[in-house]
């Protein structure tokens, strides 16, 4: 009998056959049958559809490397007999490497799901955009400012939706208990901004990131994610000292 159970099944093989013990009426069975078979056609349907992922990425492989099979020599089957939750079968990560030349799943937030999503939407070439601000705005996480006479009169995110952007929107929520540098930056900004601007300004942080590691072909460095948002606290002090400099004069 243990040897049925499920593999994400928890429960020891004593506390399974203990829970077994009852009165089983036909309806009962009937209707434990009917789950059974429904979770076995749901489970044959998701290796299928990763089995098709799978396909799908190779395809995309030899495309960029002209048919040249040895790219992917080095990428191993999954041995372990458990997988995690949302886990796939084989090693999403490592095809993702080879796709984009960088491995963004590094960024914290960004799980394989997300990355497939990503590669659906963006593709593998950022040629597409200018530059990292570009990028940005096509992914609806910058503000629409509008500016007169040198002078901000309105700035606002537009009402348009960008499947990509709502990817990383979702990744950047995920940050709240992140011990990691955009961990930090996501309670800073929510600090600041509150919940909706924390997540926004993260995915804006996260975008350009994404942006210059793959156009770069770069790997992650946290150290310039650091960097720039000292960069950013130091300009805001100069500003500070600069209005506390014209205020003492007025007075």
């Amino acid at each position: 009998m243990s040897t049925l159970v499920a593999r994400n099944v928890k429960a020891t093989k004593d506390q399974i056959i203990k829970s077994l013990d009852g009165i089983w009426k036909k309806n009962n069975l009937f209707c434990l049958e009917q789950y059974y078979q429904n979770y076995n056609h749901i489970s044959d349907q998701i290796r299928k559809t990763e089995i098709q992922i799978k396909n799908q990425l190779e395809e995309i492989t030899y495309k960029l490397y002209e048919g040249d099979t040895s790219v992917l020599s080095h990428i191993e089957p999954k041995t372990k007999k458990k997988l995690k939750k949302k886990e796939f079968y084989f090693n999403v990560r490592e095809y993702l490497k080879v796709i984009w030349k960088v491995d963004v799943i590094a960024i914290a937030g960004i799980s394989e799901i997300t990355a497939l999503s990503l590669l659906s939407e963006i593709g593998w070439d950022m040629s597409h955009w200018k530059s990292a601000k570009h990028f940005a705005a096509w992914l609806n996480l910058a503000p629409n400012t509008k500016i007169s006479g040198g002078s901000i009169i309105s700035s606002k995110m537009q009402k348009k939706k960008n499947q990509a952007g709502i990817y990383l929107r979702q990744a950047a929520f995920t940050l709240s208990n992140e011990k990691g540098v955009l961990g930090t930056l996501y309670r800073k900004h929510k600090f600041q901004l509150g919940g909706k601007g924390a997540v926004i300004a993260t995915a804006h942080k996260m975008s350009r990131i994404i942006y210059h590691m793959i156009s770069k072909q770069v790997e992650l460095d946290l150290k310039k994610v650091t960097d720039t948002s000292e960069q950013a606290r130091t300009k805001k002090i100069i500003q500070l000292e600069k209005q506390l400099e014209k205020l003492k004069k007025a007075s």
